[in-house]
């Protein structure tokens, strides 16, 4: 389940840690924490992250609320419910072409996707996509941990840093956490527009608070649901409590949240601190029912709890208290719910507003399954060549590089590395090798594959670099300098990619399987079914050790 006890290490290897130079190889990615029981599976998708003005939400909260005459601080202040988001095809629409408001379709709802990624169903017998989460390396005060920041996905032998960082939101640093618990919430009622709360988000006093000691904010051990609220069209649902949410942080408000002076729970007068609220709050989505090939924009909105019809369970603000304006919402408000209510014959309750939807995001679409990484470019020798009676160095042949080409192997959900030392312009990269290695996604032990056919569809449209810097102090060099190399490559779509050799290394060190010393005794390596399933030679459906079936 998400979270883990683990710090970022890895306690079983296996043989690709001994005397291996390239850490990159073994902990790049997820890190199963029970590689015996976890099988990677090949799925395709989407993360969409996003910040929530918070800051200027408060604000415009106390600007409007705090001079009430019924000014509530545990009420008047945004809860975040839930959030929704759509999403459209624009595979075949110009980027500058207006979207029809038509074209946009509900995913499901945040939730009940939360559930099928992180929880799993126990009635229905349905275990959770992910076997984890990736340890959160945000400040807690960002994040809103299943209400608005959902987990990042456990991608295997992937950079992760991207579904973990925001530009807007700071990293953690470690600072005194506090931790408190408790919660009053109200459920919706079945309407597809309605949100479906587990807890009223945590804020002050909401549950909020670090778990653990891991420095990402979700905690040790499985994530503490609370829980659901289930009750019937808005009634609080049974338990009533939404438990305590890891990854927070406790926000204190001078005598808001019955935490005031020497009586508070911790006993030390915590209302003397000063709230000062984080600037935004992380919105996480992962959608992972798109397709390959496919280009996508998306678009959000939040219900945040409204102060002035909240919840059944929380004290709502006495009617002389509300604006002449906002009286009459409150009445259109009653009259809808009631109406509803003898419908269906339950009760409701609109305790929600929602936010308009936001901007459409960028095009997203999923990267091609095969890379090329620029290992060496080898100019061609040249030939000297009289002209003007000067020598002149003329190259008679085409450069050629080595580089790692790397496919996604769809049957063994592993990135298979292949070395090409032949590779010239216009070279085809759709070759065969007599034997590579793959680093196992889940064991990160090394697997031998021989004869393995590659097919990347990536054509190689230009070589250049290579050539040999000249130097003032020749004596002391034992390696000449010689010019970084690149490579120009076309990939299936027609797109143009520049491969650089220093901005490849760190990528080609992650798929390198270190090269034996034939000085030293050879340790034997696991070839057969033992491997999970990445070999040839292994019948579909048998296991061994952790597979990738």
């Amino acid at each position: 389940m998400p979270g883990g006890d683990y710090s970022g290490g890895y306690s079983a290897m296996g043989p690709l840690t001994k005397d291996a130079p390239y850490p990159e190889a073994h902990t790049i990615g997820y890190l199963p924490q029970a590689p015996d029981s976890t099988m990677a599976r090949d799925v395709a998708a989407v993360t969409i992250m996003a910040v929530v003005p918070f800051q200027k939400q408060v604000e415009e909260f106390d600007k409007k609320l705090a001079n009430s005459l019924d000014y509530d601080p545990s009420r008047d202040f945004p809860q975040y419910l839930e959030f929704q988001v759509q999403r459209v095809n624009v595979t075949d629409l110009d980027p500058d072409d207006p979207i029809d408001e038509k074209a946009w379709e509900p995913l499901p709802r945040a939730p009940k996707i939360l559930e099928e990624q992180a929880y799993g169903n126990e009635k229905e017998k349905k275990v959770p996509l992910f076997a984890g989460a990736p340890t959160e390396v945000s400040d807690p005060n960002y994040l809103e941990p299943e209400t608005l920041t959902h987990y990042a996905p456990p991608f295997l032998q992937r950079d992760l840093w991207d579904l973990l960082t925001h530009p807007d939101v700071p990293l953690y640093t470690p600072v005194l956490q506090l931790t408190e618990a408790g919660a009053a919430a109200g459920a919706a009622g079945q309407d597809n527009d309605a949100p479906s709360i587990g807890a009223l988000m945590n804020r002050p006093g909401m549950g909020s608070g670090m778990s653990g000691d891991t420095a990402g904010g979700y905690g040790g051990g499985r994530p503490m649901m609370g829980p659901r609220m289930g009750g019937e069209g808005g009634m609080p649902g049974p338990g009533g409590m939404g438990g305590m949410r890891p990854g927070g942080a406790m926000m204190s408000r001078p005598g808001a949240y019955g935490r005031g002076g020497e009586e508070s729970a911790y006993g030390y007068g915590a209302s003397q601190q000063q709230y000062t609220p984080p600037k935004y709050k992380l919105v996480r989505f992962t959608d992972t029912s798109v397709k390959r090939g496919q280009k996508y924009r998306y678009r959000i909105r939040l219900f945040v709890s409204d102060p002035n019809h909240p919840a059944i369970g929380i004290n709502p603000p006495s009617s002389a208290s509300l604006n002449s304006d906002v009286q009459k919402r409150v009445k259109a408000l009653d009259d809808a719910d009631a109406k509803r209510a003898a419908e269906t014959k339950k009760p409701y309750r609109t305790f929600w507003i929602m936010s308009p939807w936001s901007e459409p995001s960028p095009v997203a679409e999923l990267p091609s399954p095969a890379r090329v990484f620029a290992v060496k470019v080898k100019p061609a020798a040249p030939q000297k060549v009289m002209i003007n009676n000067k020598p002149i160095d003329v190259p008679i042949a085409e450069p050629t590089a080595d580089a790692y080409t790397v496919v996604f192997d769809d049957r063994k959900v592993a990135d298979v590395p292949a070395e090409n030392e032949k590779i010239t312009r216009g070279s085809v990269l759709n070759f065969e090798v007599k034997e590579t290695h793959v680093i196992h996604p889940v064991t990160k032990e090394p697997v031998k594959l021989e004869k393995y056919n590659v097919y990347s569809d990536l054509v190689v449209a230009d070589i250049m670099g290579g050539e040999r810097i000249p130097t003032v102090d020749t004596k002391s060099l034992t390696t000449p300098f010689t010019a970084l190399g690149e490579m120009l490559v076309m990939d299936a779509e027609g797109r143009l990619h520049v491969q650089n050799e220093a901005q490849d290394i760190e990528n080609i060190r992650r798929f390198t399987v270190v090269k034996e010393d034939p000085t030293k005794p050879k340790q034997p390596m696991d070839t057969g079914d033992t491997a999970g399933g990445l070999n040839e030679g292994t019948p579909r459906g048998r296991r061994g050790r952790p597979g990738c079936f």
